[in-house]
């Protein structure tokens, strides 16, 4: 219970305190730079999406005190410098091998054919430029969701429990953004407001609940392996896989709305969708079926 209330009531400071200085940063940036460059052309929701981050971030520490995680082994790191990189290795190559077939998938059946210029050297630039952000990203949502929230709910609530309410959290919060650029025309004090408002509409549409349950299962896959192993090593490398194969993906295909399978995909980013959904959730079926039976037999 203490742990859902301090979440909570962080979750309740980032959308309130990111909503209320979501347009002083908006005109923050417009003054700052030059019109008509890059960040100064960034629509409201983008500089937003920032606000709630850098207000996240902030408030990041007085939770992890609040949740009393003082040592390296509440935040997932109870393992060697050597132990972590093998492990973050061969999660990585887990994480990137287990979903190909997803690319492969979503490519051949027409879902998101080929840019008519893609070449090997394309693939290659894409997979060196995604790759640097997938291992910060995974470290960093990782030591959050698996680290500190995970291992906090574990203390107070069996493992099944701990697992699916951790990944309610983590699938929800990750679509807590509007992808309409246009949803903010005359910014103002109430803006962020509104735009927080209208982030939960998103949730109306079939296609992006697609999106949500990847998620939720990708949660719930890595909250197994964090808990099996007792740390987020190997959760780090297959997050990072699966960022990695997925911003590559996006990178090398168009998107083809004419497409019959078109439902497959998520609205949200056009990739994630109930075809992710049953490609992860198998991955997540077998494993936790072969880990069991192995333990079932050392016993």
């Amino acid at each position: 219970m203490r742990t859902l209330i301090i979440f909570g009531s962080y979750l309740a400071y980032i959308f309130i305190l990111g909503s209320f200085l979501a347009y002083p940063l908006y005109e923050l940036v417009q003054s700052i730079f030059p019109e008509g460059s890059y960040i100064a052309e960034k629509p409201f929701g983008k500089v937003a999406n920032r606000g709630y981050m850098l207000v996240a971030l902030l408030g990041f520490y007085p939770v992890w005190k609040g949740l009393k995680c003082n040592s390296k082994t509440d935040l997932g790191f109870d393992i060697s410098k050597k132990g972590f990189y093998q492990e973050f290795r061969s999660g990585l190559i887990f994480g990137f091998f287990s979903l190909i077939l997803l690319g492969i998938l979503i490519v051949s059946l027409g879902i998101r054919p080929f840019e008519n210029d893609a070449t090997i050297s394309m693939v290659i630039k894409a997979f060196f430029t995604v790759l640097p952000g997938a291992i910060i990203l995974a470290f960093i949502e990782e030591i959050f969701f698996r680290g500190v929230l995970l291992n906090s709910m574990s203390r107070s609530l069996n493992a099944v429990k701990a697992i699916l309410l951790t990944s309610f959290i983590f699938a929800t919060i990750h679509f807590l953004r509007n992808k309409t650029d246009g949803v903010i025309v005359d910014p103002n004090w109430f803006s962020g407001f509104t735009y927080l408002k209208t982030t939960f509409v998103n949730y109306s549409d079939p296609k992006f609940i697609g999106s949500w349950l990847t998620l939720f299962s990708c949660s719930v896959f890595l909250s197994f392996l964090s808990l099996h192993h007792g740390n987020i090593a190997r959760c780090v490398g297959v997050h990072a896989g699966w960022v990695l194969i997925l911003g590559v993906v996006k990178k090398i295909t168009d998107d083809d709305k004419n497409s019959p399978l078109d439902w497959m995909i998520g609205s949200y980013d056009k990739v994630t969708g109930y075809l992710a959904f049953i490609i992860i959730s198998s991955i997540c079926f077998f494993f936790w079926l072969i880990k069991y039976r192995t333990q079932k037999t050392k016993e």
